[in-house]
């Protein structure tokens, strides 16, 4: 499952920001090395990854109307956990940190404005972080796969007779996890 998503996702990037301009820009400078794709909202932001899109990593701007960036990263997490969320603000306060650290477990904060190089650098560690991410997922998954498999040969040698229910008990496992 996990694993599948992280090649499909595999350096799928959003910026959301107010600023078209500034969209535009990140676009142009990233563009050669990163799928970059852009929304002026939260709002948009939120509805393009309700689409079903997985996103490796989403970037946005903390100030921005009706909804800030903490809120929006905040939902982001809630839609799409796995995705690595950044913060791109001109307001570094402590108050600004803590709402976004607290409410959207940011990974980075970027400064505005930043140069290409600093944002390349972010964006790229913040790839290797999902691409852990997907790993553990992916270990986890074998591991409880193989742990259930294990035990049934285990019943299996030990209770032959309770072997038939073992099969249906580790249906029912697989599907849980």
């Amino acid at each position: 499952g996990y694993w599948e998503m992280s090649s499909q996702a595999q350096g799928r990037i959003l910026f959301v920001d107010d600023e078209p301009q500034l969209l535009a820009a990140i676009k142009r400078n990233l563009r050669r090395s990163f799928n970059i794709e852009t929304a002026e909202s939260g709002a948009e932001g939120l509805k393009m990854i309700k689409r079903g899109e997985p996103f490796s990593v989403v970037v946005s701007d903390m100030q921005m109307p009706e909804m800030n960036g903490s809120e929006f990263l905040g939902k982001v997490r809630k839609i799409s956990p796995d995705t690595i969320r950044i913060m791109l603000t001109g307001d570094a306060g402590q108050k600004t940190a803590v709402s976004a650290i607290n409410k959207a477990e940011v990974f980075k904060f970027v400064n505005k404005p930043c140069n290409a190089k600093t944002l390349e650098s972010v964006l790229h560690s913040a790839l290797q972080e999902f691409d852990r991410i997907q790993l553990e997922h992916s270990i986890l998954e074998k591991t409880v796969q193989g742990s259930i498999g294990m035990m049934t040969e285990v019943l299996a040698l030990a209770m032959p007779e309770v072997f038939g229910r073992s099969i249906k008990i580790e249906e029912a496992a697989e599907e849980i996890a």
